[in-house]
């Protein structure tokens, strides 16, 4: 190859490098040695990893996002309306809070629109001095008016809305289940969604499933959410897999 082309070619490699720097330098990303090996060595400890949580992937699925709350920043937000709810996570006690005013519900989602199959879980703890408050998994979310809600409460019963265009309709009445744990005990939610049939359970054991699915595919969730009285939720963990789901 004639000099002048070599010459060329590491010019047009030093421009490319520049300008990469420079955009990198835009959006705050790390450009030394240092930092980028410091950021791609922290990135299991920022998304969460099955490894520091020792939550498994069942079989033929993958790990989209999973934490166990132990270190500040999460998929989930930190947000707080004042007369109506504040969540976020507590890492000095490993969980994620959800306090919520009478007759109000939270969510939030890690920001994945998952095509079926996906299996969303999670092990919540309702205070004990809060027993009608409820924790709950969200599915199926397009936005705060249509989704999924399936719900436990600190009473041992649990139960199954969903919400189209802003309405309410029950699939599933509050019902006592003895597989469930009452407040100041953990409860493993498990939420199954195959494309055709959708299934909650807890605690190793299936509380519900249908397959006259309403709404399109969409986030998933944790929640948590007070009847009359106030009402305090942590959870523990969330994990999400799914084969395959596209991030947003």
């Amino acid at each position: 190859m004639p000099l002048r082309w070599l010459l060329a070619s590491a010019l047009g490699l030093m421009i490319i490098a520049t300008l990469l720097l420079i955009f990198a330098r835009l959006l705050g990303a790390p450009t030394s040695w240092a930092d980028v090996s410091a950021y791609w060595r922290d990135w299991p400890q920022r998304m969460g990893s099955s490894a520091s949580t020792g939550i498994v992937a069942p079989d033929g699925y993958r790990t989209l996002a999973v934490s166990d709350f132990g270190a500040a920043g999460s998929a989930l937000v930190d947000e707080e309306q004042p007369g109506r709810y504040r969540i976020g996570v507590l890492p000095e006690e490993g969980v994620y809070r959800i306090e919520t005013a009478p007759n109000q519900l939270a969510w939030t989602s890690p920001g994945a629109v998952c095509l079926a199959p996906l299996r969303l879980q999670a092990t919540a703890v309702v205070d004990a001095a809060t027993p009608t408050g409820y924790a709950a998994l969200v599915a199926r979310v397009s936005d705060p008016r249509n989704f999924y809600l399936f719900a436990v409460d600190g009473q041992g019963a649990y139960q199954v809305l969903v919400q189209r265009d802003g309405d309410w309709y029950t699939l599933q009445p509050w019902t006592a289940s003895p597989v469930l744990q009452p407040a100041g005990v953990a409860n493993t939610l498990v939420v199954d969604d195959d494309g055709a049939t959708l299934r909650f359970g807890a605690n190793d054991a299936e509380l519900f499933s249908t397959n006259l699915i309403r709404l399109p595919a969409g986030q998933v969730g944790i929640a948590g959410g007070a009847r009359e009285e106030e009402a305090v939720v942590d959870f523990d963990n969330f994990a999400l897999f799914d084969v395959p789901c596209r991030g947003q």
